[in-house]
């Protein structure tokens, strides 16, 4: 529970997050191993790092919200890059909060799902057409960095009355292959998905 790892960290949230993949990822334990963060709302002030060579499991986060301190340093949230051994994470009821100055999520290893969560104001561009750059997910893998999306919601909400040609951000960016999205809203993007590969499924959104 999150709560142990707080309580740990003296209430500091960058470093309970951090200690808390990094015990998800720990390279022995259970197959099936779940990260609750019992609701909390969490202020992320630089990307917390996925470790490497973990070894394959089956891991969920779920719970919680996620968000970029104003003075966030770094382009997102979270960085799944490198040799994760193709693990499996499952994020949850998850809202991910950007700021306009953190995208969420950008890995090359693993297959990421995502239930029922919220993805709002990834960072922002100083001008319009960066489309590939920072997007919300960035999936920049071969076939073995999936992305599996469903009863989602995508947005950025202060982009409503920004005309669609001058807005700067992507909701996601991929040139990995077997992609799927369902039954998922997205509104005032740029573009809500640019796809560089094959095997794209997307149904209900």
């Amino acid at each position: 529970k999150y709560s142990a790892f707080l309580a740990a960290a003296s209430g500091n949230h960058q470093t309970a997050m951090q200690n808390a993949v990094n015990s998800l990822y720990a390279t022995s334990g259970s197959y099936r191993r779940v990260l609750d963060l019992e609701g909390a709302r969490i202020t992320l002030a630089s990307p917390v790092v996925f470790p490497q060579n973990a070894g394959g499991a089956v891991r969920t986060i779920h719970n919680g919200e996620v968000k970029a301190d104003p003075s966030f340093s770094g382009n997102y949230l979270f960085t799944h890059v490198g040799n994760m051994n193709s693990t499996n994470l499952k994020w949850i009821a998850i809202t991910f909060e950007g700021n306009g100055v953190a995208s969420w999520l950008s890995w090359n290893d693993g297959n990421m799902f995502f239930f029922h969560c919220h993805l709002r104001n990834p960072k922002k561009h100083a001008v319009a057409g960066q489309q590939s750059q920072y997007p919300g997910l960035n999936d920049t893998g071969t076939a073995s960095a999936g992305l599996w999306m469903d009863m989602c919601w995508m947005t950025c909400s202060d982009m409503a009355n920004t005309t669609p040609s001058q807005r700067t951000q992507v909701g996601i960016y991929s040139s990995a292959g077997d992609q799927k999205v369902f039954n998922t809203t997205a509104a005032y993007f740029r573009h809500t998905l640019i796809y560089d590969s094959a095997a794209l499924m997307m149904d209900g959104c």
